[in-house]
């Protein structure tokens, strides 16, 4: 068999015998170990089966590779299909569940669910007449006792706004004295009404929320139709019916702690001074009952609050008493009552 000498490049015949054994070059005389070289047509036989190999393995590689990119890509659009239908049912099935629109029956008590399942109850107040600012031997200038009339149906919050309440639909709880049934407070008259605005996502067909007109804050705080006369909301003992100075431990205290007035309503005097919709007016016999206003009214003018709060002496709880301040005033005696108004 023929061998190459790795010292002197020279190919030399030697015996089949010495494969893998030291022999001495003929030409050089350096000792080297022989191994076989392949012929040329050996060589190339070598080559073409390696080929033949290997384009064997990449044909293989890339049918199969192929083939399982394909059935991934069908996997992945099956699955997103599937996905996709899971989807629009418990979109479907979530939005029976969760609507925001409550079964509105236009009842004497109504019951809207906000996000996590937080209740905001609602008493109808009927149409009326009643004498407004009436005189209780306590009243003040601005205090002018007179008829006042509202000729629509309306809701009031059967209690203060809670923070609860108030954190489910603003996604914020600003209150000094933090409990979620207590009522909101720290609110200035803009942040009231932002809460009314989104709460009309909620709103039946025909109504709106918003806060009540001092009118008609004054009607339901004196109990409607069914009112008796009390100088304070729901009884002439405050102790009964509102934490005040005298008993509210410098704190607010959760909403419906006390006795309720005629219409079912609780807290109308005393635990937190309640914003209204309107403007101060200097006489309260210059009042307007019903109204709309926009709300983003960017108005300075003073804004009306009632029913005095967990700071107020006796005489500022009662029905009567008016006061006014900033619109933009926050402090942890005013909060609010929301109201539900038919549309114009």
């Amino acid at each position: 068999m023929k061998t190459r000498c790795p010292h002197c490049q020279k190919m030399i015949e030697t015996s089949a015998d010495t494969n893998g054994m030291e022999v001495e070059c003929p030409v050089c005389k350096q000792n080297f170990t022989v191994s076989p070289v392949l012929t040329v047509a050996e060589n190339n036989t070598k080559k073409t089966v390696f080929l033949i190999v290997l384009i064997a393995l990449l044909v293989a590689g890339i049918v199969g590779g192929s083939v399982y990119y394909l059935t991934a890509k069908e996997t992945e659009k099956t699955e997103k299909s599937s996905k996709s239908k899971e989807s629009k049912e418990t979109e479907k099935s979530g939005s029976k569940k969760t609507s925001k629109k409550s079964t509105f029956t236009n009842a004497a008590n109504e019951t809207f669910t906000l996000p996590n399942g937080v209740k905001l109850e609602m008493v109808k107040v009927e149409p009326g007449s009643f004498t407004m600012s009436k005189r209780d031997g306590e009243n003040f200038g601005s205090e002018v006792e007179h008829s006042k009339a509202l000729t629509k149906a309306f809701y009031i919050g059967k209690y203060e706004v809670t923070q609860a309440q108030y954190e489910a639909v603003m996604g914020n709880n600003p209150s000094y004295f933090k409990g979620s049934n207590r009522p909101v407070e720290q609110v200035c008259w803009y942040e009231a009404m932002s809460f009314c605005e989104k709460m009309n996502q909620y709103a039946p067909k025909g109504w709106k929320f918003t806060l009540p007109t001092e009118t008609q804050w004054e009607f339901a705080a004196r109990g409607g139709n069914r009112s008796k006369g009390y100088k304070y909301s729901g009884s002439n003992n405050l102790d009964d019916v509102g934490w005040y100075d005298s008993n509210s431990g410098d704190t607010t205290h959760e909403v419906g702690g006390k006795t309720p007035n005629e219409l079912g309503l609780y807290d109308t005097s005393g635990n937190v001074n309640e914003w209204c919709l309107d403007n101060w007016q200097s006489n309260s016999d210059e009042t307007c009952a019903e109204f709309y206003r926009p709300y983003h009214d960017e108005d300075g003018s003073y804004r009306v609050f009632r029913g005095g709060g967990w700071r107020s002496l006796a005489e500022f709880c009662r029905s009567a008493l008016r006061s006014g301040w900033s619109p933009g005033s926050r402090n942890s005696y005013i909060g609010f009552r929301l109201a539900l108004v038919p549309v114009q």
